[in-house]
């Protein structure tokens, strides 16, 4: 199988130009796309589900790298929720089932409480913090997927919070070294004003200060790793060869 570049793009292209447009380039100067093999026709389909992680440029051509003979579907959007993602996957399996070529899912959920819909499941009434009422709404959300993909061929995971409901690595898994230890208690969203909200909704009672308290825990590990930068976004193309590289689809 012929890839567009004979060697992992994080190989090629290393050199920073522009840090606001995250555009990598070859020793040369050029960037992906400059010179490349020629493209295999598609005969699979891999359709994509997720947020800005899996929209993200270094996403998408280590996608087209990795997955050259597929059709990619890539229904990723930054800001995109859970509920969202699920709805979206529910709407567009009816028609691709109609294809007569191969499918595959890749599924990697963000942050819960991104969408209205992610709430209105699980009665918050009984719960004292956050991450277990947040675990539990992602348990949900997984068991709703894998009930639409039954019989399918498909990954599913997290981007970057933590996957609670299977073994599957997910994409900050492969983000490099961590000189700050991993906190003990995880988050399942990383916005403080996601906290504000439910405060003022009284959605369950919680200790406002603990919570952001253990926020800030959380995002200086996640900040620390050595391919995420300041926008808490991967900073290249290994963490998404790496990932995609191990998915068996």
């Amino acid at each position: 199988m012929t890839k567009l570049y004979d060697t992992e793009l994080h190989k090629i292209f290393s050199i920073f130009t522009n840090n606001k447009s995250k555009l990598l380039r070859d020793k040369n100067g050029f960037s992906f796309g400059w010179k490349y093999n020629k493209f295999v026709k598609s005969k699979k389909i891999l359709y994509v589900g997720g947020c800005s992680w899996l929209h993200e440029n270094f996403a998408q051509r280590a996608l087209l790298n990795i997955f050259p003979n597929h059709l990619i579907i890539n229904r990723a959007v930054g800001g995109q929720g859970n509920s969202m993602i699920i709805d979206l996957l529910e709407k567009d399996i009816s028609l691709l089932n109609l294809c007569p070529f191969e499918t595959s899912y890749l599924i990697s959920f963000s942050e819960v409480g991104r969408n209205y819909n992610d709430f209105i499941e699980i009665d918050p009434k009984t719960y004292t913090n956050s991450c277990t009422y947040f675990e539990d709404i992602l348990k949900l959300q997984y068991k709703k997927t894998i009930k639409i993909l039954k019989n399918e061929k498909y990954y599913i995971t997290t981007s970057f919070v933590k996957n609670c409901f299977n073994s599957n690595r997910n994409i900050l898994d492969y983000c490099g070294e961590n000189q700050i230890p991993k906190p003990k208690i995880p988050v399942y969203n990383f916005s403080t004003g996601m906290y504000e909200w439910m405060k003022s909704k009284k959605i369950y009672k919680f200790d406002f200060n603990k919570e952001l308290s253990i926020l800030e825990e959380n995002r200086k590990w996640f900040e620390n790793h050595r391919y995420v930068d300041d926008t808490l976004h991967p900073n290249s193309y290994k963490p998404y060869e790496d990932f995609l590289s191990n998915l068996n689809l």
